[in-house]
């Protein structure tokens, strides 16, 4: 955990001083996906618009915590995930419609208990590589919204030894394969 932390707080140090020759007015930002605490899923950003907006490097890291009810078994899981994107904006200015590739991993746990039997813990390193298309309005105020939707290759899966996969949020198993990727990310630019 603390190893991830550290590379995080790396590359937000490495990106602002790669770019730091270019930087322009509110050309940083930071964000979140409000929707994602319906399912106690904490999820965020970091980006820098480079390139005169033309593009975006963006860390994007999510932290996901599910405890099972304690009137059924067991079934906790906890996600710890970081990644990079690249976006292009197709008309420049860091804002419109914008394509998107990138990745993420992290380490995955899950506490499993099956109807009569004994808990056991999975553990994984989870990697997802993505492809989004989404558009970003921009305010005066350097408030930013971006509605995205996209799909992703998730490599690697969550089985326990009775054969059951994990059921991630949207529904499917951690099984490896396709997976849906949609969200909205609020954030401020500076």
């Amino acid at each position: 955990m603390k190893q991830i932390v550290i590379l995080i707080i790396s590359l937000f140090v490495i990106v602002n001083i790669s770019f730091a020759q270019e930087v322009q007015t509110k050309t940083k930002m930071f964000g979140v996906n409000p929707f994602g605490l319906l399912i106690n899923l904490y999820s965020g950003h970091y980006g820098q618009i480079t390139n005169d907006g033309a593009n975006e490097i963006n860390f994007p890291f999510f932290f996901w915590k599910l405890l099972s009810p304690e009137d059924q078994p067991k079934d906790d899981i906890t996600m710890l995930v970081a990644g990079a994107k690249y976006r292009i904006y197709k008309n420049g200015n860091g804002e419109g419609v914008f394509y998107s590739v990138g990745v993420g991993a992290g380490p995955t746990s899950w506490s499993y208990t099956p109807d009569g039997g004994t808990e056991e813990t999975i553990e994984e390193t989870l990697i997802w590589p993505q492809t989004v298309i989404g558009k970003r309005w921009n305010m005066s105020s350097g408030f930013t919204v971006s509605p995205f939707i996209g799909v992703g290759y998730m490599i690697g899966e969550l089985k326990a030894s009775d054969g059951t996969y994990l059921e991630l949020p949207d529904g499917s198993n951690a099984d490896g394969g396709f997976t849906p990727n949609f969200g909205i990310e609020v954030g401020y630019t500076f």
